[in-house]
């Protein structure tokens, strides 16, 4: 429905006004402006009369996107926007001052964008290309509520115009966030993929997981491709609840997980239930492990073809940086189905790549300039003994 501009300001729903009566508000607004300003009085009447039209055309939509976590009671998620690009359909329009790289301000309202679509047929339709301007456009980084938005449309409620003011508490809104809320992100937590930035060169790290066996085993384990995207955790793991239920599995250097505290096997096929809280201990032996997740994590863009984090450029994966507690990932859509129905695989004890890791390295030593009196004792022991110590 269009809505009614009587103030002396725009209203924030001015677009679809403007969609449904074929008019320009903001362009009166400044030509009015213009002429009161030069002492003109304003537009003319006959000027105004001639816009107006018996009765709106067509059916409108608007969505407002914010950056917010609808699972965290709608809570800002200010932050880097590393990538923004809108689908367009016939009827679509965009208001909106984001683009790619744009960094969203904790300081002021979290509304990026207007979304708005219209039909001239019927309201159905208008739905529909709503349904596919939030399914197909992209804004990544930072949360948004793009999946609550699309929750509302593509009900049976909103198709049907039931939509009172108790609507979002209703049975005809059944939203559930496809989504990981992070707890505590652990000590140093990224998003890694392969082969990463191999060879783009010009200054730019290749990046990548430090240890790929285990980083493909852990794909492998889930079901996705060896190369997909993953969490690479060095020395103490995050905590994550899953919002919905997931395919995991944790590989790499020795470390304690668990699903609501229970304890289960690393190296090994695991169903996470939807609302379960996964915690990853410290790495007690190696420096790092890997937790894959199957599907991915989806809405991590990529950067010069891949999706890896490089903190020291703060460029790809979750906004260029570690996870920290509230981030928020997005999971795919499938990953309730592909729970249901997951094969369990697991490594035998003896093929595990941990049992080959110890406390204890052996390091080789080459003699160099500090061989030297003036940094060891020239009674002929200290180096012999800096070769034997443990």
């Amino acid at each position: 429905m269009p809505s009614t501009n009587n103030s002396t300001r725009l209203q924030v729903e001015h677009g679809i006004t403007e969609m449904c009566y074929n008019v320009d508000l903001v362009g009166l607004m400044l030509r009015q402006a213009e002429k009161q300003a030069r002492g003109d009085g304003g537009i003319a009447l006959d000027q105004l009369l001639a816009l107006q039209i018996s009765a709106p055309v067509g059916f409108a939509i608007e969505a407002r996107v914010y950056a917010e976590v609808p699972s965290r009671d709608f809570a800002p998620s200010p932050g880097l926007l590393q990538f923004v690009e809108w689908h367009q359909t016939s009827g679509s329009r965009v208001d909106t001052w984001i683009t790619s790289g744009t960094n969203i301000s904790p300081f002021y309202d979290p509304m990026i964008a207007k979304v708005m679509v219209w039909d001239g047929a019927s309201h159905d339709g208008a739905v529909d290309q709503m349904l596919d301007m939030l399914r197909h456009s992209k804004v990544q980084g930072c949360p948004t509520n793009f999946q609550y938005l699309s929750a509302i449309v593509s009900s049976t409620g909103f198709r049907q115009g039931d939509t009172t003011t108790a609507f979002l508490t209703s049975s005809f809104m059944k939203f559930v966030p496809q989504t990981i809320d992070v707890i505590s992100g652990g000590a140093y937590s990224t998003i890694q993929d392969l082969p990463a930035r191999l060879g783009v060169g010009h200054g730019v790290p290749e990046s990548g997981p430090l240890d790929s066996v285990s980083f493909r085993l852990a794909n492998i384990l889930v079901g996705n491709h060896e190369n997909t995207e993953a969490l690479e955790i060095t020395l103490m793991g995050p905590e994550l609840l899953f919002n919905i239920p997931a395919v995991i599995a944790v590989t790499g250097g020795k470390i304690s997980c668990s699903i609501n505290g229970e304890p289960v096997d690393t190296n090994s096929t695991l169903v996470v239930p939807a609302n379960a809280i996964v915690k990853l201990g410290v790495v007690s032996n190696g420096c790092r492990s890997y937790l894959a997740v199957k599907g991915g994590f989806p809405n991590i863009p990529l950067y010069l073809g891949s999706k890896s984090t490089t903190t020291t450029l703060k460029l790809g994966g979750y906004q260029g940086r570690q996870l920290v507690a509230n981030d928020s990932l997005d999971l795919d859509e499938r990953s309730t189905t592909w729970a249901e129905s997951a094969i369990i695989l697991s490594v035998p004890a003896e093929a595990r790549l941990d049992r080959l890791w110890s406390s204890t390295w052996s390091i080789y030593v080459m003699p160099g300039p500090h061989d030297d009196p003036e940094f060891l004792t020239d009674d002929g022991k200290s180096f012999a003994t800096l070769l034997s110590s443990d």
